[in-house]
């Protein structure tokens, strides 16, 4: 079983690398989500973990289901 810890780093390292391979900034991803862009880094950086309602906005606005999401993103 992972840990909290991990498993924010697995799915900030997910949220980043979509977010680049979607050319956005930080910004424009937090603003997409109407979400804090300073929480969002938090995110991405494995800092902070996030609420469901969150994920499902962050995979929503990819186009990608929340099991990718939370799973290792190729």
């Amino acid at each position: 079983m992972r840990s909290d810890n991990e498993l924010n780093e697995m799915i900030g390292n997910n949220v980043y690398k979509l977010r680049i391979s979607h050319n956005l900034s930080v910004k424009e991803l937090a603003n997409l989500i109407d979400y804090a862009d300073s929480s969002l880094h938090l995110i991405e950086t494995g800092a902070r973990g996030t609420s469901a309602c969150t994920l499902v906005k962050i995979a929503d606005a990819f186009g990608v289901t929340l099991d990718q999401l939370v799973h290792k993103y190729r």
